[in-house]
């Protein structure tokens, strides 16, 4: 059958097993967790409004490599973070068990040596739960899989018009 199809087809079923290939390949990378990493210069909080108690993850980046990164909430010392090589400090916190509003803050020094301080608010309720943590259930290969699905959608045109022009009489 392939010899009836051409030199053409059989370019064409190359490029759909390409195609194929890299369909295959980019999605088994939907299965890895996603850490969004902010800009320098901001420490994001998994959640603002922890309740009494609950846990809840801060992240800050900007700082120098290997350095170490102290932790406050509300002005007490909670702990010390040790920065990844990324330059970000990733770690977990708990919230005061009174309610109110309290600011978390990571100071530590940057790659030129200076000092940084980056802070967020958060606000403990009564009326939240202990723990209020949202795990991520979005892709980043969305543009991949758009990529793969139009250049298959644009092999199935060029092979319906290739076979339509060169039709065969009975």
């Amino acid at each position: 059958m392939i010899n009836r199809w051409g030199r053409m087809g059989r370019h064409a079923l190359v490029a759909m097993a390409v195609a194929a290939v890299f369909m295959v390949v980019g999605t088994s990378a939907l299965a890895q967790t996603y850490t969004p990493t902010p800009p320098p210069n901001v420490l994001d909080l998994s959640t603002n409004t922890p309740g009494p108690g609950g846990t809840f993850e801060g992240r800050g980046c900007g700082f120098e490599p290997g350095s170490t990164v102290t932790v406050t909430i509300g002005g007490q010392n909670v702990g010390t973070i040790v920065v990844g090589a990324d330059g970000c400090a990733v770690g977990t916190m708990t919230a005061p068990s009174t309610p109110g509003t309290y600011t978390v803050c990571y100071t530590g020094v940057t790659p030129t040596g200076s000092s940084q301080q980056l802070c967020n608010t958060i606000t403990v309720s009564s009326s939240q739960p202990a723990t209020s943590t949202v795990p991520y259930t979005g892709t980043r290969n969305l543009i991949m899989i758009a990529i793969v699905g139009a250049s298959l959608l644009l092999v199935g045109t060029v092979l319906v018009v290739t076979f339509r022009r060169r039709r065969i009489p009975v």
